[in-house]
């Protein structure tokens, strides 16, 4: 959580990372937290007319009992707005659970309860529809994909006041150490500005003094 989405993005477009940020959602509130954590996966579908709901997992199962702390709630609501995917009480308890926040699809209700409560959540909405006559959960811990990208059980979700980034989980620690390098550059850029030295010197500057990996490994062969 001390990177921010904008470095972890940096870093991916460096390795030659694509479709890791999710669009088209939003924070539930921008003064919420950060939040950063393992992808635990739901997925959902609107339910057929011949549905009973027998038999099938639900989302208050998965929260109640399997999540763990560090998780990061990914439901694909399959972009439902017609009801909501959750409420206060069931962000309280994946709070209480030790879950990091939640991304979905989906909508929310309650919405003042989970924004007092400081748990993160970006959505695509608010409904007060409770989800029990329009979705049924037919999946968990499986690969789910949410506005084009694809996101996996054990992936880094990492959300802010930018947006939503997923980090696959077997290129999680370079993309955080190549980040860390991105911050930083930026933080050495910043210094220099508020100096009210020239955008472009600053940026330059951030560079020469925390280069790129690749980049050193090039001076060093020459």
């Amino acid at each position: 959580m001390a990177l921010p989405t904008g470095n972890l993005s940096d870093a991916m477009d460096h390795l030659g990372l694509t479709g890791f940020a999710v669009p088209d959602l939003h924070p539930l509130r921008f003064s919420q937290p950060p939040a950063a954590g393992f992808a635990r996966t739901i997925q959902q579908r609107i339910k057929g007319n011949n549905c009973t709901g027998k038999g099938k997992v639900r989302q208050r199962q998965v929260i109640n009992t399997l999540t763990e702390p560090g998780d990061l709630l990914v439901i694909d609501a399959c972009g439902c707005t017609r009801s909501s995917t959750g409420g206060g009480l069931l962000m309280l308890r994946a709070k209480v659970r030790g879950v990091q926040g939640l991304l979905t699809n989906g909508c929310l209700r309650d919405a003042a309860d989970i924004a007092a409560m400081g748990f993160p959540v970006y959505c695509r909405g608010v409904s007060p529809v409770s989800s029990a006559n329009c979705l049924e959960t037919v999946g968990v811990d499986v690969p789910v994909v949410i506005g084009d990208v694809r996101i996996c059980p054990g992936d880094l979700v990492v959300m802010d006041d930018s947006g939503c980034v997923v980090i696959p989980r077997d290129r999680i620690e370079e993309v955080l150490d190549l980040a860390e390098i991105v911050q930083k550059q930026e933080k050495t850029a910043e210094e220099l500005l508020l100096l009210g030295e020239d955008f472009e010197i600053a940026r330059s500057a951030g560079l020469r003094e925390f280069p790129w990996p690749d980049e050193v490994g090039k001076k060093e062969s020459k």
